[in-house]
């Protein structure tokens, strides 16, 4: 193994708002539709995730676009390929498990089908989670020659073509190949980002303890008169109501989580949970979440709408889940497009 020493200065604010943002993920995929807390946290967590991915974008190191391309399929596709595969294997085995428990019959077509639709990237009955690091691979494509335009114009037309495009999509495509109808969407959020980060030291700590209940204020307000409209949202089916309530829900969601992170400062709790994001999105709800629930019903233990059991679930999910990082990490760090050099300053980039 090499060992490398490289003195690199790394924001932690951005692990934290990523830790933030992933246990926002696992606690809404615990905890039952019934509940505000989980149409609170749908309101902006997969927004601020492309909203983080765009603070970290960067393509100064590439020259040429077939690097940058060779680059991202290495830390975007190929994780998604290995994760895939090695989360069908658990939720093959995992299924198989509590039918024979519960005396029910396998329906190994259907799990045959989920492995096929890992290489299609259709979100439908037979799709996994993964559909993220499709959308934001295209994103990143599509940023690389989008941030290289001069002129302010063009720019701004192109915003308009991506939102008057991710609006079409949502209304009248229900999922697509590769994720490709939610690239449009994903790819505002990212560009938000990427151009926040620009601006973002502007805002001086004094001013935080206004924006910091402003946002917030802004966020629930428009989330509860989105929800009026159609109940909790979906980025996962492009399902967003009032695409107004829902950008300034959004918008002001993320502020608020970025400002609570940037007040934080250290973590490191939140931090290895934003190290770990990727670990954790994959193996989230299609495997320790349906793991838990499933023991868990054995016990007469399946209101989520309580939240003194949704926390117990969430919790053991959080134990199967520390478990998981740690044996990745350790045995088989390629498959997250981690490298198996030793950096003892710089920690790797991470995709989520």
């Amino acid at each position: 193994m090499i060992e490398k020493v490289i003195n690199v200065f790394r924001d932690k604010t951005i692990d934290i708002m990523r830790g933030f943002a992933i246990l926002f993920v696992v606690l809404g995929h615990v905890m039952s539709n019934s509940l505000f807390l989980k149409g609170w946290i749908y309101s902006f967590h997969m927004p601020l995730f492309f909203l983080i991915s765009g603070m970290v974008f960067n393509t100064k190191k590439f020259s040429k676009f077939k690097d940058y391309f060779k680059y991202k399929v290495k830390k975007l596709i190929l994780p998604y390929i290995y994760l895939s595969i090695l989360l069908w294997i658990l939720y093959f085995l995992t299924n198989i498990g509590i039918n024979l428990i519960n005396g029910n019959v396998t329906n190994y077509k259907d799990l045959l089908m989920k492995f096929v639709y890992i290489f299609i990237g259709y979100r439908d009955k037979y799709y996994f989670s993964m559909w993220y690091l499709l959308v934001l691979f295209f994103i990143e494509l599509i940023s690389y020659f989008y941030i290289k335009i001069n002129n302010n114009y063009i720019k701004y037309i192109g915003l308009l073509l991506i939102s008057i495009i991710g609006y079409i999509c949502g209304n009248y495509l229900n999922g697509f190949y590769y994720s490709l109808d939610l690239v449009p969407l994903g790819l505002t959020f990212f560009l938000m980002g990427y151009y926040f980060n620009k601006v973002k030291d502007k805002i001086k700590d004094k001013h935080i303890k206004f924006i910091l209940p402003g946002s917030l204020i802004i966020n629930i307000v428009f989330c509860i008169l989105n929800a009026f409209i159609c109940g909790r949202i979906s980025f996962f089916a492009n399902d967003l109501g009032n695409y107004f309530y829902f950008y300034l829900s959004s918008i002001g969601g993320m502020m608020f989580i970025y400002l609570i992170s940037r007040l934080i400062k250290n973590n490191s709790f939140l931090e290895y949970f934003g190290n770990n994001s990727l670990v954790i999105y994959t193996f989230n709800n299609s495997f320790a979440i349906l793991l838990v629930k499933s023991l868990l019903k054995h016990f007469n233990i399946n209101n989520y709408g309580n939240i003194f059991q949704v926390l117990l679930c969430f919790s053991l999910v959080m134990i199967i889940l520390i478990c998981l990082c740690e044996l990745i990490n350790k045995y088989i760090p390629f498959v997250t497009g981690k490298s198996n050099s030793k950096c003892i300053f710089k920690k790797e980039e991470n995709v989520l």
